[in-house]
């Protein structure tokens, strides 16, 4: 019988040493949503602007509406249960007034990714609105830390330990994910209460999130979270 060919998982399992479990302590403990915000529409004005039949455009991003919109649904039963307990709930979102675009990066000027502030498409998802007194951050550009002041402001709060939810998995949420590890936070990605533009390109980016961060289900995060 033939050996299995060796493949690159099986290279970093032995390279990279399983994430230590850690408790979740509310006192220390922060609930960071990044991006919860419908970009259907905006996707799909903009698409059609370019001359694109704009039902094939609806089409094509039916299912990354769906994984959106069910990952800002496990985002809000964990944002309800943080709410009832105490946690701090910091939301973050993506806007950079078109105007006056100097505090974005050289790349989100360059791509014209320059989303104004309460552009009408670009409203949070209702399962994960903030509510009155809740901290709102905006960022210019891909990740949460940079060019805001997110990380004075959990410190000062004594905050530790991060629970991340939010849209695109590659790309705010990782990047806004390795930034926090490197400031010294202890995080938990909740995998599906993230999402991206599609399924494989999620599944895909979450097997590597698993070599620098621990990585579960909302479910799994609901039930440490009530084991306080």
């Amino acid at each position: 019988m033939s050996r299995r060919k060796v493949t690159i998982e099986d290279v970093t399992s032995v390279l990279f040493q399983p994430v230590p479990e850690f408790q979740i302590v509310h006192e220390k403990s922060a609930l960071l949503l990044i991006n919860f915000l419908d970009y259907t529409d905006f996707f799909v004005k903009t698409a059609v602007k370019t001359g694109m039949p704009e039902a094939e455009v609806h089409e094509a991003l039916n299912d990354f509406d769906l994984q959106a919109r069910k990952a800002a649904n496990n985002a809000g039963r964990l944002l309800r249960e943080c709410r009832e307990r105490g946690f701090e709930i910091v939301h973050v979102k993506q806007e950079t007034t078109p105007e006056k675009p100097a505090n974005a990066s050289k790349a989100t000027r360059d791509t014209g990714l320059l989303n104004p502030p309460e552009t009408e498409p670009l409203m949070f998802y209702e399962a994960v609105k903030p509510r009155r007194g809740e901290l709102v951050f905006s960022k210019a550009d891909g990740e949460a830390f940079a060019g805001t002041r997110l990380d004075f402001v959990l410190r000062n709060m004594h905050v530790d330990t991060l629970i991340v939810c939010g849209l695109i998995t590659d790309q705010g949420v990782l990047y806004s994910t390795v930034h926090a590890i490197d400031l010294g936070y202890k995080v938990i990605l909740v995998e599906d209460a993230c999402a991206t533009f599609t399924r494989e390109t999620h599944e895909n980016f979450v097997k590597w999130y698993r070599t620098f961060v621990n990585v579960k289900t909302t479910d799994e995060v609901l039930t440490l979270i009530q084991r306080q």
